[in-house]
């Protein structure tokens, strides 16, 4: 399998790379095809530790370490999740700050952390600039490509100064430079008068694109008295902010409103929209809405428009996309015909590049032969590179029998991998793998481009029979390289063998230990399931080589961002930002996962 990298420059980069074989249970992080991330630093198992708070609640209640929502990094090194657990990480990454806002008047305040695969160290990411806690709960996280930015939203008022406001808010914090700021505002720079939720971060960490019920974030029509705001349609509406913008004017757009007027004013959407998801440049928005005014209306015998029949007839949700760039809106919630689905669609996820949209379903028209009655995954086509909009649209939620492969139960949450060609999803279904009789959610990724459905929640013992988990799974997230993938899950029996690694080590092989089923806490945890585990080689610079003893390292030079390295094609290298080799750590697996 190869590994699809985004692509940032065409500038040449110096590369180092040992190819080494890598015997199994000793590279730099675990080989197991599933792991555990919400632990601490040290790889402890999450938990709730009554001395750092005053609540008076039994430290055995199972959602008092419930840890959910996970964002996985597009190489995967990075797990951002949820979680209500008080013995993660302090304010510091080493976690010498205790964890201390889950107090009797709020025990299900949840903090945000930062799980690093490779270095084993886990953080806590809803602070202030200053590192310091806050006092409310924060949810929803997502992650950029390499880790840096998480957006997350939050009901705190200590994470930014001037935060006088009673809703939720939407910040980005920089774990590289530690500042958090607060984008749900205004141009200038002034508190939203709503709730602001679901934020998603575009994979460059440029873009943040969020729901929000504030009325006030475009201002107010100018020349109007008294002051009227500009979003006056009383929803819930889509925005994206810019969080490199120079300009007043380009730093918040609304995207869920009609582009179809003649005479080139907006038209207010006039029905709620949500669950918003970019590409990586921030120019292609996916999003669900109940809104029927989107894509415009009917036009009278006179040629001017009748706003009384809008173009969008069927009365469901529907799943639209926006180029915000060529001032567009698209339907993706449609057959290959371009005939609008039967019933509602929701859940929107794009890949990368723009080209694929994957949501659910409960139409019934949208593929041929759909009899199952029950929501499905699909797969749409936006030929956005074709610039021919209403591709092809396919079901995703089958199995690999290719004559019998409905599901039998329904299939929700879909994610969607860098090119599109991995959609991942939960399902309650019993047919889309053989064995499957455990009667839980569990979580499946399927290959288009193979037609393989694969169960991905299932133990990490290494033998080629999977075992089933033991309750349910669900909330996938698909790293954008499609090696790997995060999900929150109530089991208890995915850990046959975990690896318990010394933090900050960069090849930790020398003092693994292996514990067994050390899954006790009774809560839900998030894990990370690998669709193709190979650990094979390392990639690192002549010194780490030589240090280790090992002498056949070389240079390779004038290697362009996106080109392939190694045996079949199944290693692809990571750029570096200088003119020296760096160390890119250790172990390649999961089909070209690069570490």
């Amino acid at each position: 399998m190869t590994m699809t990298v985004t692509k940032k420059t065409q500038s040449k980069k110096y590369l180092a790379l040992m190819i080494g074989a890598i015997i199994a249970g000793t590279a730099g992080m675990a080989q197991a095809s599933t792991e555990r991330v919400s632990v601490t630093t040290g790889h402890k198992q999450s938990g709730h530790d009554s001395t750092a708070d005053t609540d008076l609640l039994p430290d055995n209640l199972p959602t008092r370490a419930k840890s959910t929502n996970p964002d996985i990094s597009a190489d995967s090194r990075f797990v951002v999740f949820e979680s209500r657990a008080n013995n993660l990480a302090g304010n510091k990454a080493d976690g010498s700050l205790k964890d201390t806002n889950n107090t009797a008047a709020g025990f299900n305040n949840t903090d945000i952390f930062v799980h690093d695969r490779r270095l084993h160290t886990t953080e806590r990411v809803n602070v202030n600039s200053s590192g310091a806690q806050s006092v409310g709960p924060a949810s929803d996280p997502s992650i950029s490509e390499d880790g840096r930015y998480i957006a997350f939203v939050s009901a705190a008022t200590d994470l930014v100064i001037g935060d006088t406001g009673a809703f939720t808010d939407i910040f980005v914090h920089d774990r590289q430079t530690g500042e958090t700021r607060r984008v749900s505002v205004t141009a200038s720079g002034a508190q939203a008068n709503g709730n602001s939720t679901e934020p998603f971060i575009s994979n460059n960490g440029r873009y943040v694109s969020f729901t929000s019920e504030a009325s006030n974030l475009l201002g107010n029509k100018p020349g109007v008295t008294p002051a009227e705001p500009v979003d006056n349609n009383g929803v819930a509406d889509i925005y994206r902010v810019d969080l490199q913008s120079q300009s007043p004017t380009d730093y918040i757009k609304r995207i869920s409103f009609g582009r179809n007027n003649d005479d080139g004013t907006p038209d207010e959407a006039n029905g709620a929209s949500g669950h918003s998801s970019m590409s990586t440049n921030g120019q292609l928005i996916a999003f669900h809405s109940d809104a029927t005014n989107l894509l415009g209306y009917e036009r009278k015998d006179d040629g001017t428009l009748d706003t009384s029949k809008p173009l969008d007839k069927n009365g469901k949700t529907d799943v639209f996309w926006v180029d915000i760039n060529a001032y567009s809106t698209h339907l993706a919630s449609v057959d290959s015909a371009y005939i609008q689905g039967d019933d509602d669609s929701t859940n929107p996820v794009i890949s990368s590049d723009g080209k694929y949209i994957a949501f659910q379903s409960d139409a019934s028209n949208l593929v041929k032969g759909d009899n199952n009655g029950v929501t499905d995954i699909f797969r749409h086509e936006t030929r956005i590179d074709q610039n021919v909009f209403g591709g092809d649209t396919i079901r995703v939620s089958v199995n690999s029998n290719p004559t019998v492969n409905q599901a039998d139960a329904a299939s929700t949450n879909p994610d969607i991998n860098g090119n599109g060609d991995i959609v991942v999803f939960e399902s309650v279904a019993t047919n889309l793998v053989s064995d499957d009789t455990n009667g839980f959610r569990d979580i499946f990724s399927r290959k288009v481009s193979t037609g393989e459905t694969k169960r991905l929640s299932v133990d990490n013992d290494n033998n080629s029979k999977k075992n089933e988990s033991n309750l349910p799974s669900s909330a996938p997230s698909i790293a954008s390289y499609g090696t790997a993938v995060a999900f929150e899950s109530d089991a208890t029996n995915l850990l046959l063998n975990e690896l318990e690694d010394k933090p900050g080590k960069l090849q930790p092989e020398d003092t693994d230990t292996t514990i067994s089923n050390k899954d006790t806490n009774k809560s839900t945890d998030i894990f990370v399931s690998f669709i193709n585990r190979k650990p094979d080689f390392y990639i690192a610079n002549q010194t780490v080589c030589k240090n280790a003893g090992i002498q056949d390292a070389h240079i390779i030079q004038n290697v362009s961002d996106g080109d392939y390295l190694g045996v079949n094609q199944s290693i692809a290298y990571t750029t570096v930002s200088n003119s020296n080799p760096d160390l890119f750590g250790g172990l390649l697996g999961a089909g070209g996962e690069p570490f």
